[in-house]
């Protein structure tokens, strides 16, 4: 385990604050991974000491066989954010067949001076409660979500998403108690009173700590102007929040693409629905994103919104990746033609190359391009995190979960796709107790229980899996992803009567859609049947399912077949190896 430090460490233009876990540069914050970043920290506590690769390995992976790759990796990308070697500059030395030394002159910072004070507040904005006319019950939280889109484009300031504070909205607890239940040290409330077409804002910014106020203000606009509302209180948080902080600057104006309020709305209820990720939920976000284009034909995020529906149908099993494919890549490239530097567009074409055109680095390098241009959105950070598991980038892809977390400590996705992750990993214990605490959160959550289900195969204990799957909802009995899953379970168990029923019902499936190849070919996994198994696997391959492109090399349920040279040459298809 790392020690705190209560100190920060200056070396040439840079500011190291490990309390903060802070790199800046002449006062601008430098991105590193959680890793990079301890592992910069090793280096500067221990200036002029060697380093072993041994110490630096156990103290980094305490728990985890890694290779020295992965160290060297870490320090490679170290020197490239501290331009080491440009200038004549050094910073990391590197001892042949031993280890590392930070090499540059270290001064020690001590916490009560001003010059270490580099805070990063953590803000939370509560959804405004309405009195009076409450004509839309969504107002609360739209305005909510404004604020907080333009505040999280300050990289000094970690503002609660959306998906975080959306479950305050019909609850009425004090600022200061949010604020603790949400882990932040300032909340931002807001009361709006409705009469006729006018509204009376009242605002309060409270320090969590003690639950003071640190200031209050009111202002009256009229209802339809719903955009004048939420610039009233970025003006009155950027004058009073951030200048407060050291450092703080103002956030880059976000973009809102419409200046539609109903639009604009209709775009929030659409990512609300999404964030369930059941086909009914998704099914209503897409008519919510319709809605939204129906009234701004020129609105991008709608489009990304849209695209992002049809992606997650076909991925949790409800629409067929013939049918949903060219929607959701015509979604997305006229939502990128609207607005070609939208991050939500870009993290959406990420997920399209991968699952579908099998183009690893253009997606690699569409997901990073969305993390770059909205750091404080998690979407991308999560797909890219499942990305990553592709190439057994294992370390990686736990710290970028871990970064969507940092932003959202209580999303449920990121919570789930950590436990997934976990499990692909062999570390079973971990990713159960995961996904069992994302249950804690949200007993009814899907990804979570199918995760759970399939966990509880890869360990052997296939009737749990059965059981598992066996109490969701009634309906989703049609989902072919849960039809598929219980069939494999049920073969895993030894119940081939009632996996082959499952299997004929999968294929009056295909009947009347696109074959779902990918899942029949789980049953016939679970089957042991591997000439079926292969043969829809192949034909997955051929009509570029979704689940086939993001799935298929790190799939447990197929690690039985993967000495068959025909794993290998799927892998080839799919440009692998």
């Amino acid at each position: 385990m790392l020690q705190e430090s209560t100190s920060s460490y200056a070396f040439g233009p840079f500011l190291l604050n490990p309390v903060n876990r802070l790199l800046l540069r002449e006062g601008k914050r430098v991105s590193l991974t959680p890793k990079a970043f301890d592992t910069l920290l090793l280096l500067v506590e221990g200036r002029g000491d060697l380093l072993s690769k041994e110490q630096l390995m156990t103290t980094l992976w305490p728990d985890t066989f890694v290779e020295e790759a992965n160290l060297a990796q870490h320090i490679a990308m170290l020197r490239k954010s501290l331009s080491d070697g440009v200038n004549g500059e050094q910073y990391i030395e590197t001892v042949p067949k031993r280890g590392y030394r930070f090499v540059a002159p270290v001064t020690i910072v001590e916490s009560h001076s001003s010059e270490g004070r580099v805070a990063r507040p953590s803000l939370a904005v509560l959804p405004f409660r309405i009195f009076g006319e409450a004509a839309d019950s969504f107002l609360g939280l739209s305005i909510a979500d404004s604020l907080i889109t333009r505040l999280s484009q300050s990289t000094q300031i970690m503002v609660r998403s959306t998906t975080t504070i959306a479950k305050f909205e019909s609850a009425s607890l004090p600022g200061a108690e949010a604020g603790l239940m949400l882990g932040v040290e300032f909340v931002l409330t807001g009361n709006l009173y409705k009469d006729q077409d006018r509204f009376r804002v009242n605002l309060q910014l409270v320090r969590v700590s003690n639950g003071n106020n640190l200031w209050t203000d009111q202002m009256t606009v009229t209802c339809e102007n719903v955009f004048a509302v939420e610039n009233l209180i970025v003006r009155r948080v950027e004058r009073s929040l951030l200048p407060a902080v050291t450092g703080m600057a103002k956030p880059r104006r976000g973009k809102r693409n419409t200046r539609s309020g109903a639009a604009y709305r209709a775009y929030l209820k659409g990512r609300y629905f999404w964030n369930k990720r059941t086909d009914p939920e998704l099914r209503k976000g897409i008519a919510c994103f319709n809605e939204a284009i129906a009234i701004d034909q020129n609105y991008a995020l709608a489009y990304a919104g849209l695209a992002d529906s049809y992606l997650m149908l076909i991925n949790w099993g409800a629409m067929s990746s013939k049918e949903g494919a060219p929607l959701a890549k015509a979604a997305t490239m006229r939502a990128l033609e609207i607005d070609p530097d939208l991050g939500e567009a870009h993290a959406s074409l990420g997920y399209i190359q991968a699952g579908f055109e099998w183009d690893w680095a253009g997606s690699e390098r569409e997901l990073k391009r969305s993390i770059d241009l909205n750091p404080a959105d998690i979407t991308p950070r999560q797909w890219y995190a499942v990305w990553l598991t592709l190439f057994a980038r294992w370390d990686e892809a736990l710290e970028e979960i871990e970064r969507a977390r940092e932003i959202d400590p209580l999303s449920l996705i990121v919570a789930a796709v950590k436990g997934w992750t976990l499990a692909q990993m062999g570390r079973y214990e971990e990713a159960r107790g995961e996904l069992l605490r994302t249950l804690d959160l949200e007993p009814n959550y899907l990804p979570a229980h199918v995760y759970l289900a399939r966990l509880s195969v890869m360990e052997g204990c296939s009737e749990d899996g059965v059981a598992r799957l066996q109490k969701l909802p009634a309906d989703l009995n049609g989902n072919r992803m849960i039809l598929a899953d219980l069939g494999h379970a049920y073969a895993s168990a030894g119940r081939e009567g009632e996996a082959r029923r499952l299997l004929d019902q999968l294929v009056s499936h295909s009947a009347r859609e696109a074959a779902p190849h990918y899942y029949l070919a789980l049953v016939y996994a679970g089957l042991k049947d591997n000439e079926k198994a292969f043969v829809c696997l192949e034909r997955a391959a051929d009509d570029r399912e979704l689940q086939f492109g993001v799935w298929f090399r790190r799939e447990p349920r197929f690690a039985l077949m993967r000495e068959d040279p025909r794993h290998t040459v799927l892998l080839k298809r799919m440009n692998l190896r």
